[in-house]
């Protein structure tokens, strides 16, 4: 008997140790809020340009041969992604402001209709030319430019700056 009394005692101290939900502290007071956060302007890297050196002209080359690859997969996005914005382009006598990919993406079928593939294809990529403004596909079609993709210029790719059709 005095062995059951002694497991009965040991059992009740046993479930005095576990924690109950009151037995926890009050959760801290909540703090007001004395302000509304104030949006602040943060800096954004504009991508600069970078000297293209003659010995760049095989990466413009690889450049224009990844652009026709695109174009020629149907990969909107994908040139859209290779485009420098806001960007200026030429359609016959109109000049068209671009300036984020989604208004690029809306006119896309108009820029890059079956005549002016077909003339960026002709374009040998042994032919492109380098201006101090960049680098030109055949007649001006296309011309891109080299742009840091970080704060050192460490490295750069080529996007974009111009469609003339």
């Amino acid at each position: 008997m005095k062995l059951c009394l002694w497991l009965i005692a040991l059992f009740l101290t046993g479930c005095a140790i576990i924690p109950t939900p009151n037995d926890f502290p009050p959760p801290p007071p909540m703090t007001p809020i004395v302000e509304w956060p104030q949006a602040t302007a943060t800096a954004v890297i504009e991508p600069r340009l970078r000297p293209i050196l003659s010995s760049d002209m095989q990466d413009a080359e690889t450049f224009f041969l990844i652009l026709k690859t695109s174009m020629a997969a149907g990969d909107d996005t994908g040139i859209a992604k290779l485009v420098k914005y806001p960007l200026h382009v030429k359609l016959g006598e109109e000049n068209i402001l671009f300036k984020d990919q989604h208004e690029f993406l809306d006119l896309y079928e108009k820029i890059f209709d079956n005549d002016f593939i077909s003339s960026i294809f002709e374009i040998d990529e042994s032919t492109l030319t380098l201006f101090p403004d960049g680098v030109r596909t055949g007649t001006g079609e296309l011309w891109f430019n080299y742009f840091c993709t970080d704060l050192t210029c460490s490295d750069a790719q080529f996007l974009i700056t111009q469609i003339n059709k």
